[in-house]
């Protein structure tokens, strides 16, 4: 760079990346057992117990150890009846939970159907969910007053047939669940790289956004938007990028970043603040500059958490 150009005082911003691209935790994901993902402290955390993970992110065990999200309840029962028994014509409640070895999951949302009069019951078995052991009926007359049906865990793919008037005392569904499923083995520290500004960036407009949105408009004039999101971007030039270490990292970034990883982009290289982003860009010229230095452009975006 020229002795007469001092760069402006700005802040020098850094970016951490994994070396390797992986993705992030899923909400409501099935994933099969030796899966593996990048929580949040860059540590790899691996599926040792298959499973469908939660709606919100669990607290990674990050010392070694492993921890489980809670077996997720199904989903409502099915219901229907077949001719049997002189039982009257009546209004059936059910719920059903899944079990294991470690306990019971909370219910399914409520079902029913009116059974006509001589005839009985039958609750479908929920889905195969891992790691399920066996399933629990909680059915009654009265919304919100179900008590548990069966003496011993039904097995999955077995369904439940009444066969005497419902019960009504024993046990209500589970307020808790105790029932562990998907679990995660800490790995260890993933390898991270840090990529630091050795100059800061130029042209950085104050903020970028842009809308995907569907647009009609009719023959009056009057436009109909359908928004489907907005996205946020940071757009900035290198005008200087030293040719040696200072190159050879930024050119390390570039082929992580262009295969689709996420990264960590902290405005100031003291700061603690960061932004998960990505690379907008599918391509990446180190331009020519002068003797020794080159530039470039670049656009990144925001990511959008898995939901």
């Amino acid at each position: 760079m020229p002795q007469s150009i001092t760069p402006p005082k700005f802040s020098l911003p850094k970016i951490v990346y994994n070396t390797v691209a992986m993705v992030g935790w899923s909400a409501n994901y099935p994933y099969l057992a030796g899966a593996e993902i990048i929580d949040p402290a860059y540590h790899v955390q691996k599926v040792t117990t298959p499973g469908t993970s939660g709606s919100t992110p669990p607290t990674f065990n990050d010392s070694g150890g492993s921890i489980s999200e809670p077996l997720p309840p199904p989903s409502a029962a099915v219901l229907s009846y077949t001719a049997g028994g002189s039982l009257a014509a009546e209004t059936c409640y059910v719920k059903v939970t899944y079990v294991n070895g470690s306990g019971e999951t909370t219910p399914s949302p409520e079902a029913n159907i009116a059974v006509p009069a001589s005839n009985f019951l039958i609750v479908q078995s929920p889905p195969a969910e891992s790691p399920t052991t066996g399933w629990n009926v909680y059915a009654s007359t009265r919304s919100g007053a179900e008590v548990l049906q069966n003496s011993t865990p039904i097995p999955i793919g077995t369904n439940w047939t009444q066969s005497a008037a419902l019960a009504t005392t024993g046990a209500a569904p589970p307020s808790s669940n105790t029932a562990a499923g998907l679990t995660w083995t800490d790995q260890g520290s993933a390898a991270t790289q840090t990529l630091y500004f050795q100059y800061p960036p130029t042209h950085v407009p104050a903020y970028t956004y842009e809308a995907t949105r569907h647009d009609n408009v009719a023959s009056s004039g009057v436009r109909e938007s359908l928004l489907e999101r907005i996205d946020s971007f940071l757009e900035f030039q290198m005008d200087w990028i030293i040719n040696g270490a200072d190159l050879s990292a930024w050119n390390s970034f570039m082929e992580y970043a262009l295969s689709g990883g996420a990264f960590d982009f902290y405005p100031d290289q003291t700061s603690s603040s960061f932004t998960r982003m990505l690379l907008e860009d599918a391509k990446w010229s180190a331009a020519y500059k002068s003797p020794g230095f080159f530039s470039f452009s670049a656009r990144f975006r925001t990511e959008v958490p898995w939901p």
